[in-house]
C-alpha cells in the first residue's frame, strides 16, 4: 500500500514536467578538427535528402548548436547563415553571436565530461519549406575557434508533445 502510493505521487510530481518536452525531428552536427574551423570553411545542413523519409510537417525552431571545450580561446563564436528553400529566389541571411564564456570565464550552456554545449535558436514556430538547406560560416580565424569541436542544426518540433504517462 504504501509502495503504490509512493509510486502515485512520483508520477503525479513528474507528469507536468515531463508532458512538454519537445522533440527534435532532425539534427545534424559537422566535427570540427582540434586546430579550429578552417579559413574560407562552408558547412551545410539540409533535412530533406533524396533519399529519405523525412517529413517536417508542422512547425519547428530551428536551433544551431555549438559543443566546445573550456580550451576555446574565443569568449563567443560568431555564424554567417543563409537559409535556402525551392521557394525563394534569394536566400535569408543573418549573423549571429552565440556566447560561450560569461565575464569570469564560466563556460555557458549544458557541460558534461568536459563537452559544453550552447544553442541558439535562429527561428520560431517556422514551417519548414521544401529544399530548405542552411549554410553555416564564421569570419573568425581558425586559431580563434581552437576548441570548437562541432556545430550543427537542431530542428525542434513545435506541433508535437511527448507523454511520458497518457
Amino acid at each position: 500500500m504504501k509502495y503504490s502510493s509512493f509510486l502515485l505521487a512520483a508520477m503525479i510530481i513528474m507528469l507536468p514536467g515531463c508532458s512538454q518536452i519537445k522533440t527534435a525531428d532532425y539534427s545534424g552536427f559537422t566535427n570540427i578538427g582540434n586546430e579550429g574551423m578552417p579559413t574560407g570553411w562552408v558547412y551545410e545542413f539540409s533535412p530533406f535528402s533524396p533519399d529519405s523519409t523525412l517529413n517536417l510537417s508542422g512547425v519547428y525552431d530551428v536551433v544551431i548548436t555549438v559543443r566546445y571545450t573550456n580550451n576555446c580561446p574565443s569568449q563567443s563564436v560568431i555564424f554567417n547563415i543563409e537559409q535556402f528553400s525551392l521557394i525563394q529566389d534569394q536566400p535569408d541571411s543573418v549573423r549571429i553571436e552565440i556566447p560561450l564564456f560569461d565575464d569570469e570565464g564560466t563556460p555557458l550552456g549544458k557541460s558534461r565530461y568536459g563537452i559544453n554545449e550552447m544553442t541558439d535558436t535562429i527561428r520560431r514556430s517556422y514551417r519548414i519549406p521544401e529544399g530548405y538547406t542552411l549554410s553555416l560560416s564564421s569570419p573568425l580565424p581558425t586559431e580563434a575557434t581552437a576548441g570548437i569541436k562541432s556545430v550543427g542544426l537542431v530542428l525542434a518540433n513545435q506541433t508535437r508533445a511527448k507523454y511520458l504517462f497518457w
